[in-house]
């Protein structure tokens, strides 16, 4: 009987383990972006903030602009309600002239090391600003390990354009064509954008762009549409009905109790 009350308690203590890994702390960052334009360059500050509850470690700043991307620095720990600013300085040539896209991927780790990053987009303009006529809206999708991307891209002219479209991601993602440059004619047209996980988690959900870029007379124009990829919560059936499990348990637990007491109570009245 101790050995079989034994290994119920213990069973008992590991449902209540797992119960209380999963609701372990949280990493919320935030980030802010400013841009000024110069003659010669753009001066980048990317804000980041740590509204979780523990701590966010080895975080820095991917920033990508005119096809190119800068790295910043990486602070070892960012504490909680902490804030850190990167600067980035890309310069610009004479030919540039017109809306350009620009991203910024905050990378940063949990106390395990485990690598997460979050996206956000803006757009921006040197010397004369200009309106793109092409639009895109891209769609929200659940995956697991593979998905695809849907961009639905609207050319309201008559004259037909070579746009650029990039898909822009967290780096827990991989596509085989991020990038495409279609001729699009007066209409819509939906592009398709096959990609993998390769290391979301479950139960977490990210951002991603498509960024719409095509130049006429001399001038550049852009615009981006944005959606979200959640990934699918793969908690198996004993680990969400953990508490039905430990209702259960605790049943069984009392009343093998009550026939252990019944027993020594009938023992002890058949003792002479």
């Amino acid at each position: 009987m101790n050995r079989t009350t034994f290994c119920i308690l213990m069973i008992a203590f590991c449902l209540f383990l797992n119960e209380s890994s999963v609701c372990a702390g949280t990493l919320t960052i935030r980030s802010q972006m400013s841009i000024q334009v110069f003659r010669s360059h753009i001066k980048v500050k990317v804000t980041v903030s740590n509204h979780g509850n523990e701590p966010a470690y080895k975080v820095g700043v991917l920033l990508q602009v005119f096809d190119e991307t800068w790295t910043s620095n990486f602070v070892d720990t960012l504490s909680i309600n902490a804030t850190e600013t990167f600067e980035f300085k890309p310069f610009l040539s004479k030919s540039q002239k017109g809306y350009y896209p620009i991203t910024t991927e905050v990378i940063f780790h949990d106390a395990n090391r485990y690598p997460f990053s979050s996206l956000s987009c803006s757009t921006f303009f040197v010397k004369q600003d200009t309106k793109s006529m092409i639009k895109g809206t891209a769609n929200d999708i659940s995956m697991n390990h593979t998905g695809n991307l849907l961009l639905n891209v609207t050319n309201p002219e008559d004259k037909s354009k070579k746009v650029q479209v990039t898909l822009v991601m967290p780096n827990a993602f991989v596509a085989n064509n991020p990038r495409i440059e279609p001729k699009l004619e007066k209409g819509q047209k939906s592009l398709v954008f096959p990609i993998n996980n390769r290391k979301a988690l479950p139960g977490t959900q990210h951002d991603y762009f498509f960024l719409l870029e095509y130049d006429q007379n001399g001038m550049h124009y852009s615009s981006f549409a944005k959606g979200k990829i959640k990934i699918n919560d793969l908690k198996n059936w004993f680990s969400k009905t953990r508490w039905y499990w430990l209702a259960g348990l605790g049943a069984w637990i009392f009343l093998w109790c009550l026939y252990c007491l019944t027993k020594k109570l009938k023992n002890r009245l058949h003792t002479p």
